[in-house]
């Protein structure tokens, strides 16, 4: 970072969220991680304060109706002012593509109306900074539709409202930015590919087979990380709209 930023991370208590949060962290910006669970996200904080991060957490379900603005207060009585907002929230959350309209409009929420949410509540900060960067985590799945109907349209949609707001934002200020990254087959742990990288070589040798993966590797967290960290720095500023693919090659 140039000067001391403050970046908003949801998701933010594991995976490529917290990495994220580390990589920010190391680099002087101030994180505040947003994320369900307390006892993961006081551990997220113990990790990067112990390497000299500054760090807020607060824990959120963000299917509660008053969610955003429960993040709005929290934010208001710390004297908080991100303009930085890293939207990792997202995934299927166990969906199918038959399934209801409620299992839809969950997702639907938790992957597209929440980021729209926080955008709007960080735009105000960069508005008065005349600076900002708003990051959305895409997926390749959009490209070979090889995840879920609910999670597949809500991940397109976020991208479609990533490349419009981008020119919303740069015709307010070139010094606002809105990019996405999407990530490939990266090993976070705890998730699939993770396990069978340490346990089944064979298995995902095969993996690399079926997706045609150049690189023969999983890509890591960090990799991911430091894209999202270049995003935010101020040489990124004539990246307003891209969506930066990290797959090792697969989407080639």
């Amino acid at each position: 970072m140039t000067e001391a930023r403050t970046a908003l991370v949801t998701g933010g208590s594991r995976g490529i969220g917290l990495e994220t949060a580390r990589e920010l962290a190391a680099k002087g910006c101030r994180v505040i991680l947003l994320a369900r669970d307390s006892d993961k996200l006081k551990s997220a904080r113990e990790q990067i304060t112990l390497n000299g991060g500054l760090v807020d957490i607060f824990s959120v379900n963000f299917l509660e109706h008053d969610a955003t603005q429960r993040v709005n207060e929290f934010l208001s009585e710390n004297g908080l002012k991100p303009t930085i907002l890293i939207n990792g929230l997202g995934g299927g959350f166990g969906s199918n593509t038959m399934d209801s309209s409620a299992k839809f409009e969950e997702v639907m929420r938790l992957n597209f109306f929440v980021a729209h949410e926080l955008t709007q509540l960080v735009l105000e900060n960069s508005k008065r900074q005349d600076w900002g960067r708003f990051i959305y985590f895409g997926t390749l799945a959009i490209n070979h539709k090889s995840a879920s109907a609910p999670y597949i349209a809500a991940k397109a949609a976020l991208m479609e409202y990533m490349k419009t707001i981008a020119k919303y934002l740069g015709n307010l200020s070139p010094n606002i930015l809105a990019a996405a990254v999407s990530p490939g087959a990266i090993s976070v742990p705890g998730k699939y590919l993770n396990k069978i990288e340490s346990e089944n070589p064979d298995t995902l040798a095969k993996f690399f087979d079926d997706n045609k993966i150049p690189v023969r590797r999983l890509g890591t967290m960090k990799e991911v990380a430091e894209v999202i960290s270049f995003l935010c720095d101020q040489s990124s500023r004539y990246l307003h709209g891209c969506n930066i693919q990290i797959d090792g090659g697969a989407s080639n």
